[in-house]
């Protein structure tokens, strides 16, 4: 079971919302040091609320939230850095945040087969890779192995409340946006960081709620882990 939201978990939501407003206006305006010193503490104030929500409650699929949040976190950090091996820890961090939220989209989620219309992920991943792949050299392989495991996470997310498919849609546009951006060198993006990070704050926030809003009613929920599930 989980309780409705209390003043701490409220408090974490208004920090979280904080936070993600300071770090966007530092990005528009610029403020690298409170847009270095905010983005590690986003992931980590959205686990707040989420853990004081109580989604460690409902078991497994808890847990997984919050490791796909910690590693989230861990690669917003490797992001800061400058340099191929930077990247490339960022990209090995949030491709594990990726594979939990499969985990948990597959598994204790949602009911059925994927939506109809999920295919359209199917061909976002090819006109991505149409762009990326020229650029791409020698992360050709790891690009396209990330590419094929958030399309999966979009994909499974369909099987879920339409605020975690809204979410995880944004999620895969902010890691569409953050590879054009860096390998497409004539891409000329419009305030990238700002693009990057707002559709990334938006999905990972409509992801959790949307996961928490549903432990809440009870929907959406295998019978699994031996807990027996109730409407709060």
């Amino acid at each position: 079971m989980i309780a409705r939201p209390n003043r701490a978990t409220v408090a974490a939501i208004v920090l979280f919302a904080v936070l993600s407003m300071l770090h966007l206006t530092a990005l528009i305006a610029d403020w690298d040091l409170v847009r270095s010193w905010t983005k590690p503490f986003l992931m980590p104030s959205l686990t707040v609320s989420v853990v004081l929500a109580g989604a460690l409650r409902v078991g497994r699929t808890g847990a997984l939230l919050i490791a796909a949040l910690a590693f989230s976190t861990l690669g917003d950090v490797a992001l800061l850095g400058d340099g191929s091996a930077y990247f490339i820890a960022g990209l090995s961090a949030f491709l594990l945040a990726h594979v939990a939220y499969v985990a948990i989209f597959c598994t204790a989620v949602g009911r059925g087969k994927p939506r109809w219309w999920s295919v359209v992920y199917l061909a976002w991943f090819g006109v991505l890779m149409v762009v990326l792949v020229p650029h791409l050299d020698g992360m050709l392989i790891p690009v396209v192995g990330y590419g094929l495991v958030i399309a999966t996470m979009a994909i499974m997310s369909t099987r879920c409340a339409p605020l975690v498919a809204l979410g995880a849609t944004l999620f895969l546009l902010s890691d569409s946006l953050l590879a054009i951006n860096r390998f497409v060198p004539d891409a000329h993006l419009w305030q990238p960081g700002l693009l990057v990070m707002l559709t990334y704050i938006a999905g990972q926030a409509l992801i959790a709620w949307g996961l928490v809003a549903s432990w809440a009613d009870g929907r959406g929920l295998a019978p699994a882990e031996g807990e027996k599930l109730v409407r709060a």
